[in-house]
């Protein structure tokens, strides 16, 4: 599963259109696969060493993301997606749509210091027709954390930019995949009475996204958090935060 010390990612099959909201594309295609559609994907896990910044690289196995039937998710009428691998669901994302904008509901799922944080989930637009825009500016109201001693709340300011268009050839047909950046910066707050320790978390996933397809690569980068003076008290002043890139071998849009 690729859920790392960051907002997990973000799943498969969002169909949506980028260009310059001074020219708009048309908005009449499905921005979300019908039910039974599916893809098959390659993954590769992305490690990083703190001490030299090297990346390394290691095949992992490969999934097949599902469309279910549109459902209630948070309060939205959403498609789920069924990640499978070996047989069995390891995770499902939802999407949802409204005019030319694209939603998906994050799970807010972090590791800080081995300590693992769960602040939920929120909705985040994670595709647009603008050049760039606020995928999620949102708080977290204060939760307690494991022991009982601190307190955690978090601000939320994720931003989207369009970075233009490759070429990618699956099932034998080369398609014009519309590149993206989705930045998920956040600011977590550990609270002990009066006292607050602010730890940033600034992470990013890029996605390859074909029209009457959807997302056909996504990845996150490895990269290295400076935990600040949390770290420093936790006596792990940086945090290796492990990557993940995922590429789309077959697809069956229905």
């Amino acid at each position: 599963m690729k859920r790392l010390l960051s907002l997990i990612g973000m799943s498969a099959l969002a169909l949506t259109a980028c260009s310059d909201p001074a020219t708009p594309e048309p908005t009449a295609e499905s921005y979300v696969a019908s039910a039974g559609s599916y893809m098959i994907h390659q993954n590769t896990e992305l490690a990083i060493d703190t001490a030299t910044q090297k990346v390394t690289e290691t095949p992992a196995p490969s999934d097949s993301t599902v469309t279910g039937a549109v459902t209630t998710f948070n309060g939205k009428s959403s498609t789920p997606f069924f990640m499978h691998v070996g047989g069995a669901v390891q995770d499902t994302t939802y999407y949802y749509q409204e005019g030319s904008n694209l939603f998906t509901s994050i799970p807010l799922s972090y590791d800080i210091g081995g300590i693992p944080l769960d602040l939920g989930s929120k909705w985040a637009k994670i595709y647009d027709q603008a050049t760039s825009w606020t995928a999620l500016s949102d708080t977290v109201t204060p939760i307690d954390l494991p022991g009982g001693q601190y307190k955690l709340s978090a601000k939320l300011n994720f931003s989207g930019q369009s970075q233009g268009t490759e070429s990618v050839t699956i099932n034998g047909v080369t398609l014009i995949a519309k590149k993206v950046q989705i930045n998920l910066d956040a600011r977590l707050y550990a609270m002990l009475g009066p006292t607050s320790i602010p730890v940033d978390v600034n992470l990013k996933v890029l996605y390859w996204i074909a029209d009457k397809v959807g997302v056909i690569k996504r990845e996150q980068p490895a990269t290295i958090l400076n935990l600040g003076l949390l770290g420093q008290l936790m006596g792990s002043p940086v945090q290796a935060v492990p990557g993940f890139r995922e590429v789309t071998t077959k697809y069956v849009i229905k």
